[in-house]
């Protein structure tokens, strides 16, 4: 791949990218090749030609902009420090030019924020790289320092998320107080979502976009620590299964998520998603060397899994997986170094029981023995209340996949809104597959929750507060699920009469006939009938 990069006479930014990150791996065959700085440099006076010529071509409805040329930019300063104040073919310096299509960009990006966790950390990150490099070529144009890595903090749910920059300051579309990510680490997108939750590789490259390549101690502490972080709360949704070969594995949860189909059973997942093409399986633990990164990287190589990934992963062409196979080698080399870890993904079987619970998801996930038990009791109300929770229970005996009524406490709007006609993922108006299908609950009346005071929002928005109850009370099977999702209420959860009722993870007896859950926290009981 890196042959046919350096052989094409015109590069696009994303191969560029590649090809400048393959620059600092010492395997490869352009290792401090200063062609790759030369292939930079022509690339960026082309994309300011297209610029010239039609300025919204660059940037127009792009998550991009012109940030991966900018981070391979960032890569060459020296030599670009040279060649900036030559002229081009217009009579106007690099540097003029450059920085008029680098400004552009970063305008667009501030302007044009995208709410979804995933979305947002691919345009910060973007944005991020744009102003560094004009920040060098025209520091009078750029943004302050301090001002992108604050996006990149919204981004990664350190700060509250404050939308696009308008000319009376941030928008603002969720209030002054939404959170990208949850404070126990979930991404909310806008409940439990299970493969595009899945962004560690995304903040990952958000970590390493804030320091000098290959200098670990130069990046953003505080990044790194949320990082790690989404790393712990993630790892209660990968469990015990097979692959395709009947091999041992660990692989994702994603049937409770909002947002997946065909995704059962998960895709093999010890840290970050190995078999996507935007990421690696080793990138967290090489990255930062974290001691519980490198054991669940370490638990993968124990089950035999990581090469496996590596085979599936070399099937994709795509330049996402050209780069993430670029970084393997140095990885896997510097893991194998590291010494012995003995902890292991909590799911795991001999682990010992486990309850991970989050009340701003809506999502639970526990280790009962052998048996685990995950639950979205927040899921895919985007327009009101639906009374619905997805549950999986597994068993080394059976698997179980149900959509089921729950009992809901909220504070009614006073609005409703009425069900369409769909069939099928009815979260999305844009994959109506059935349309000769005809659904029983066309027509139906939904309440929609109170929204909180300051956010502008009409009957029939998806909202992330619309269909958000405040107490959810769960039965499946012998487990008793009570979720306070408020700051400052109290709920009262009733048991039922039965045989004995058992507190978890405690195992103490219980012999009350109610009990209080306090705000922001979640009780699970076992009920012996």
């Amino acid at each position: 791949e890196l042959k046919k990069f350096m052989a094409k006479d015109r590069l696009d930014q994303e191969e560029l990218w590649v090809l400048s990150y393959a620059y600092n791996e010492p395997w490869t065959i352009v290792y401090h090749d200063r062609k790759v700085a030369e292939k930079t440099i022509e690339t960026t006076d082309r994309y300011y030609v297209r610029y010239s010529q039609d300025p919204k071509s660059v940037y127009n409805d792009s998550w991009l902009t012109v940030g991966p040329l900018c981070l391979a930019l960032n890569s060459f300063i020296p030599e670009v420090r040279e060649v900036l104040d030559e002229k081009m073919e217009n009579g106007r310096t690099r540097r003029d030019n450059w920085t008029q299509m680098c400004a552009e960009c970063l305008d667009y990006a501030k302007t044009h924020r995208r709410q979804y966790t995933n979305q947002s950390l691919i345009v910060d990150l973007n944005l991020y790289c744009v102003n560094r490099f004009l920040s060098v070529i025209a520091p009078e144009k750029a943004l302050p320092a301090y001002q992108t890595l604050k996006y990149l903090y919204e981004s990664m749910g350190i700060v509250p998320w404050l939308g696009s920059e308008t000319s009376e300051g941030p928008s603002e579309p969720l209030g002054d107080n939404y959170f990208q990510l949850s404070a126990k680490g979930l991404s909310k997108e806008l409940g439990f979502v299970g493969g595009y939750g899945e962004i560690l590789h995304w903040m990952l490259r958000v970590y390493e976009a804030t320091g000098v390549c290959g200098e670990t101690d130069s990046r953003d502490p505080l990044i790194r620590a949320q990082l790690l972080k989404v790393l712990k709360a993630r790892s209660y949704f990968r469990y015990p299964s097979v692959d395709e070969d009947g091999n041992k594995a660990m692989v994702a949860e994603a049937v409770i998520g909002w947002r997946d189909h065909g995704k059962y059973p998960g895709t093999i997942l010890y840290g970050e998603k190995g078999l996507d093409k935007e990421g690696d399986p080793l990138m967290t633990a090489a990255s930062t060397l974290d001691p519980i990164a490198v054991a669940y990287a370490q638990q993968m190589l124990d089950d035999n899994q990581f090469f496996h990934v590596v085979r599936e992963k070399m099937k994709d062409s795509s330049l996402n997986s050209t780069y993430t196979l670029l970084r393997l080698p140095g990885e896997y080399e510097l893991i194998a170094k590291q010494p012995r870890r003995e902890d292991k993904l909590p799911m795991s079987s001999g682990m010992p029981d486990a309850l991970f619970a989050d009340e701003e998801v809506g999502a639970i996930a526990l280790k009962n023995g052998e048996e685990i038990l995950y639950a979205s009791l927040y899921w895919r109300a985007n327009y009101a209340i639906n009374y619905l929770a997805r549950v999986h229970y597994i068993t080394p005996e059976i698997d179980r996949i149900a959509t089921i009524y729950e009992d809901i406490k909220f504070t009614p709007s006073g609005y409703t809104y009425k069900r369409p006609e769909r069939t099928n993922l009815f979260f999305s108006d844009a994959r109506h597959f059935y349309p000769e299908v005809k659904s029983a609950h066309t027509g139906e009346e939904l309440p929609i929750a109170k929204i909180p005071e300051g956010i502008r929002y009409e009957p029939g928005w998806e909202n992330v507060y619309a269909g958000r109850g405040e107490f959810y009370s769960l039965r499946y099977g012998k487990y008793l699920i009570g979720m306070n999702c408020t700051q400052n209420k109290d709920f009262v959860l009733n048991i039922p009469t039965a045989k004995k009722v058992v507190s978890f993870p405690a195992k103490e007896i219980v012999k009350e006939s109610s009990v209080i859950v306090k705000p922001m926290s979640t009780v699970v009981f076992i009920i012996v009938e």
